[in-house]
């Protein structure tokens, strides 16, 4: 009798102490739409997909990523070249930001359009506009872990727009940088975002849109 593998193992252990196929595939997987849902909250099913496909091909891409200046882009161009299937979780990783933002943008044009952004919904507009304005940073911040010439251009682009700012704007614009000009402590910084924060607050926004949904619903309010 063949042996399970590792990771039938380890989701059979997952499974005898927090029942996690229950979970994912009758709450996740087959779960169904309720009924009277809108047609363009398949926008948003699909954008939850895309996010998903970002984690699981970013994951891949980070335990070959090299953070220096120096071996940034060299090991990424040796995901390309020399480990199997790179070329296209890569590629996958680059067409699904952008997928990603397209559907995202589209969701977001779709509630406005159906006049969710009002009251009393005026909250879960706020919290879908900054899981959107995550999901950009963390595409801008994918485009500079490359760290070739069009990711320093991009840094010094962004960091004199954030200058712009009235006020806080140079010191902000510092901050994200580390330092006057692009350098080691820039590409950690941006890293951390990417890899860690932008997640983390993606992901929470997300489950908070949800949960809000459930409580105010998706129709628009008749003003009479």
């Amino acid at each position: 009798m063949a042996r399970p593998r590792l990771g039938e193992r380890a989701l059979d252990w997952l499974d005898r102490r927090y029942d996690v196929r229950y979970f994912l595939v009758d709450r996740v997987l087959l779960r169904r739409m309720p009924s009277g849902s809108p047609w363009w909250y398949r926008f948003g099913i699909l954008a939850a997909f895309a996010l998903l496909v970002q984690f699981a091909s970013g994951l891949a891409l980070l335990v070959q990523y090299v953070p220096t200046p120096e071996g940034a882009s060299g090991s990424i161009n040796q995901v390309q070249a020399q480990i199997p299937f790179g070329w296209f979780v890569r590629g996958a990783h680059a067409a699904g930001a952008m997928f990603l933002v397209g559907l995202a943008a589209l969701y977001l044009l779709a509630v406005v359009l159906r006049g969710l952004h009002k009251a009393p919904r005026e909250i879960n507009w706020m919290v879908l506009v900054m899981a959107f304005l995550t999901v950009l940073a963390m595409a801008y911040t994918g485009r500079v872990l490359p760290w070739d010439d069009a990711a320093l251009a991009s840094v010094t682009a962004g960091a004199n727009l954030v200058r712009q700012i009235p006020g806080l704007g140079s010191t902000a614009a510092n901050w994200l940088v580390g330092g006057d000009v692009p350098d080691r402590a820039t590409l950690r910084r941006v890293l951390a975002f990417h890899v860690a924060l932008g997640p983390f607050i993606v992901l929470s926004l997300v489950f908070l849109y949800v949960r809000l949904v459930r409580l105010t619903g998706h129709q628009p309010v008749e003003e009479g």
